[in-house]
This record gives structure tokens, sequence and C-alpha cells, in this order.
């Protein structure tokens, strides 16, 4: 995992999805709205309190004429302004409760577009993807930094900057003066918000890659704690990797100095603004007036502070936003929900063959001609390329040159109906969580025959309570060859015209390799072409009838 800034597609991406939650969004900026005019209103009430219990004129407040007019005809007019300032506070609480559901609001549309999406891109991903199964995971769980950062950049935003305008509004209806020091207050505010916000957010982005650095180190022990046992090696490993704890602790504790003095400074200022306007216009000897500047500009921290920490709390949402898009959009392979197998698969022609491996990598092969009427075995060492040569004709590796003929039709490699028409069984297979007969019957187009039936009670014989063994990705349940039979089994029950298998029996028992192979041969004998790689002890091993040997060197 990178830290990556969202380049513009991320963003139109973000604006895109923002289409989808406008509603909640614009609910939570005009309640804001709301929250605020009813709070200069309740303000209002207290100091029109004030000024009839010191019989002093109506003025230096935010309220209409109207409402003036209409509470002075009441002989109890004060009791009447407090009851309306507890049941304006209600109406408040209430507006700031459903603000309280907004983020909630917006997680639930968000996981309704996001995790089918994820789903669809965890089973489909691009060739080049390099994602695996715990990071797709982690990336999955940002959709909730995903809906924080759309609340925080887009309602939040909105919200504040209207308060803050209601706020200053309703002071200057108050007194000038104090709606000219409030203007000038945050004037100064912006003037200290801009460079202190850039140094935190480069303290913040360098912190977020350190974090990613130490997160790398533990996910890398983890993968080699056996070969780590070794007190003398243990104790090598977190010598050569200290530094980099120090590091993360050097960038903390900067990240969080940036943040403290960027939010302290900027709560001075807010806090003092409301009460360097009061000693300002206090000399006009409205004590009523100046409580009610003095309330109205107190309203004015909240989105303030707000605001200050918009781009810090979305250093790590903006981060998010990034991988989120590169795993759903850049990785995803849309699923044809047409696509169809060839109708007919005799003969596979395979001709001027360069997988990709990486930018600058390539492996060219030899030109093969698959058939029905026999295997096409490739053998060689590890490192060879034939994994590689597998993933490339399933599509699952891009090429850099190379043209299949399916009958003599050249097929499109890139197209649904050739991905349909291949069933892969790859080097390190894996299963699905629940029970072996789950791994297998689970899968729709899954026949079973006898010798495939056969295989299975074999398998299931060496396994100790085969019928309720639970199996999955992190919890295995079974040893690695076990799990390679379950596999294979499950990719030669597929409907699949042509199957692929990645060293089919390595690490598989002598005792089971005669079943697998008589699978493996019906499998050829349907009518399916078979193309298969394997070490070449692992090959005699098997001992195939009718097969098409092709030996590689490494490249």
């Amino acid at each position: 995992m990178t830290v990556e800034m969202p380049d513009l597609n991320g963003l139109t991406w973000v604006i895109k999805l923002v289409r989808f939650v406008w509603l909640p969004i614009a609910l939570a900026v005009v309640s804001r709205w709301i929250v605020s005019m009813l709070w200069v209103f309740a303000a209002s009430l207290l100091a029109f309190a004030m000024m009839q219990m010191g019989e002093s004129k109506h003025g230096g407040i935010a309220l209409p004429e109207s409402i003036i007019g209409w509470l002075s005809q009441h002989e109890s007019s004060v009791l009447v302004c407090f009851w309306l300032t507890i049941a304006t506070i209600i109406v408040i609480g209430i507006i700031e409760t459903f603000l309280s559901w907004v983020y909630t609001w917006i997680h639930l549309i968000i996981n309704k577009k996001i995790t089918p999406r994820v789903i669809e891109a965890s089973i489909t991903s691009a060739t080049d993807s390099k994602l695996d199964a715990s990071t797709a995971v982690q990336r999955w769980l940002l959709k909730t930094d995903l809906a924080h950062f759309i609340e925080d950049f887009f309602a939040a935003p909105l919200g504040s900057i209207g308060s803050i305008v209601i706020a200053v509004f309703a002071t200057y209806q108050a007194n000038i003066v104090a709606g000219h020091i409030s203007i000038i207050c945050l004037f100064i505010w912006v003037l200290v918000a801009i460079p202190l916000t850039i140094r935190a957010l480069m303290a913040s982005k360098r912190a977020a890659q350190s974090h990613e650095i130490v997160g790398r180190t533990i996910r890398s022990g983890i993968a080699l704690r056996f070969d780590l046992s070794r007190p003398s090696l243990s104790n090598f490993w977190l010598k050569k990797y200290s530094p980099s704890v120090q590091q993360l602790q050097q960038a903390i504790a900067k990240q969080g100095l940036w943040n403290v003095i960027l939010l302290g400074s900027l709560s001075i200022i807010a806090s003092v603004t409301p009460y360097i306007a009061v000693v300002a216009t206090v000399s006009a000897g409205n004590i009523a007036s100046s409580m009610a500047i003095l309330l109205y500009l107190i309203q004015i921290s909240g989105p303030l502070s707000a605001l200050s920490r918009l781009l810090l709390w979305n250093q790590q949402s903006i981060i998010s936003v990034q991988r989120l898009y590169n795993m759903i959009v850049k990785q995803l392979h849309p699923i044809d929900k047409e696509a169809k197998q060839f109708d007919s698969v005799s003969t596979l022609e395979i001709q001027n063959w360069v997988a990709k491996v990486t930018d600058d990598t390539t492996i060219a092969f030899p030109d093969n001609v698959a058939s029905n009427e026999s295997i096409l075995c490739i053998v060689g060492p590890s490192g060879s390329g034939k994994s590689t040569f597998l993933k490339s004709l399933a599509s699952l590796m891009d090429i850099e040159t190379g043209e299949l003929r399916l009958d003599g039709k050249i097929v499109d490699t890139n197209g649904a109906d050739w991905r349909e028409t291949c069933g892969f069984l790859p080097q390190e297979p894996e299963l699905i969580p629940g029970t072996i007969k789950d791994n297998l019957m689970d899968f729709s187009d899954w026949c079973t025959n006898k010798f495939i039936m056969n295989a299975l009670d074999r398998v299931l014989y060496a396994i100790e309570g085969a019928d309720d063994c639970v199996v999955g990705i992190d919890n295995k349940g079974v040893s690695v060859g076990q799990r390679r039979c379950i596999a294979l089994l499950r990719c030669l029950g597929c409907s699949s015209k042509i199957i692929m298998l990645d060293e089919p029996i390595a690490g598989i028992d002598d005792s089971l390799v005669d079943v697998l192979r008589d699978a493996i041969e019906y499998a050829q004998q349907q009518g399916r072409i078979l193309i298969l790689t394997a070490h070449e002890h692992d090959f005699e091993r098997l001992q195939l009838e009718k097969t098409k040997l092709v030996k590689i060197d490494p490249f």
C-alpha cells in the first residue's frame, strides 16, 4: 500500500459518488444553517429579556421588529422569552441529533454502491493487480473513510461557512463596530491557517508514509515468522528495522506538534474574537446588547474549529479515496453476463506468444498446437515461465504479442467468451470457507463423474473428520497437497472446454497420483483441450498415456 494523493480521475470518481448522497449532504448543510439561526434567535431572546428587566431600549439585537412587538405586548414577556429559549434549544437538540445520523446515512449509501463493486473487483481484477487478499479487505474497509471524506469535505465546509456568515450578519445587526471586528479576526484566522495547514499536511503525509513502512515490516515479519524462529535471526530482524520505528516516533511527534500549533492557534483566535468585540462595544452601555454579541460570535468557534480540522481529518481519508479508486475503478475487470463458450475446441494454435511479466520484462514461448487428441504438457524447471505461459493464455496476464487460433479462427484473448471457455488451476490454489464438499458443490457448473468421485473418496479418506472438516482461506484445515487435490477436482469438474492446470500434482503423495491421473485423462477423453505444466519428475509420476511434451528452459 502506497501513500498517494488523489489524481484528477480519483477526485472525479468521488464527485460522481456525491450525486448519490446529495440529499443527506443538502439536509446536513441546511440543518447546520438552521441551527445557527436558532442559536442567534435564542441569544436574541435572552438579550431581549435582559433589556426588559433593565427597562432599556430594545436595540442591538437580531430580532425582527414584528417579534419584538409581539413580545412587548405580553405582560410576562421575560417569562415568554425564557420558555421560547428553552423550546428553541430543544429544537436545536433534535436537529443536531439528526445531524449525528447523517454520517451513517451517507455510509449506508456508499456501502450499497461500493461493496458490490469491491466484491466484483476481488474476483475480476485487472491482470496487473498486485493486491493480496488481506490488502483487498483493508481497502474495502476504507469505505468508512470515504463516507467521512464526503461528509467532511462537502457538508461540513458549506455548513460551517454558512453558520459563520449567519453569526457575523447577526453581529452587524447588533453593532457595526462588533461586525467589523469579527471580520478582521476572521481575516487574521485565514492568514494564520494557510501556512500552518500546509506544514501540518506535510507532517501528516510523512507520518502516513512512516506508518506504511512499519506496516510492511510487520507483514513481512508475520510471513517470515517461521524462518526467523531462531533467536539470533529474530534479534537481527528487530535490530534491522528498529530505525524505522524511531522514524515513525519522530514523524508522529512532528505531526502532533504541527496539529497542536495549527488547532491551538486557530482556536485561540476563534475564542478571543467574541470577547474583543464585546470589549469594543461595551462602552455603548447596553449590557444586554453586548451579551447578545457575545452569544452570536461564540457560535463561530465551532464552525471555525471544524474548518481548521477539515484538512487534517481528511489527510488519511484523502489517501483512502485514491486507494479505493485504484482498486474499484482501475483494477476492475467488468463481468460480461452474456459470455458464452466457443462451440468447437478441437485444436488451439499458439503463435508468436510473448508474455509481459513487467513493463521491462517479457518471456517468449515457442509456437505450439494443443488438441483434444492429447494433453499438452509444458515441462521445465522453476523459473522457466511455465506459470506465466498458462496465466497469459487464460488472459490472467498481459501479453506483448501473440495470436491464438481455435479451430483455425483467431481468438480475442481479451474477450469474455475466451475467458468463459477456459478453466484454470493456479499454482497456489485456495479453498472457500466451508466444508470440503462445499468447495465443489457450491460451484454452479461443477459436475462429477466416477473418476472424480474415486479421487475425492481417496482424498476424504486421508482427512480426519472429513465430513465435518471446515476449511477456508485463513484456516486451511487440510495439508497443501490435499488442498491442491480438492482444487484440481473442482477444476476438472467444471464445464470449461479448455482446462489449464498449473503443476496439478506438485506436493501430492504418490498414493493419490494414480486416481488424479485417471480424472485428468477422463477430462481429455470428454473432448476437451487440456494444457498442464509440471516439473520433469512430476510429469514422470503422472504417466499420462496421450501427451504432447514440450520442454522449456529458464529464460
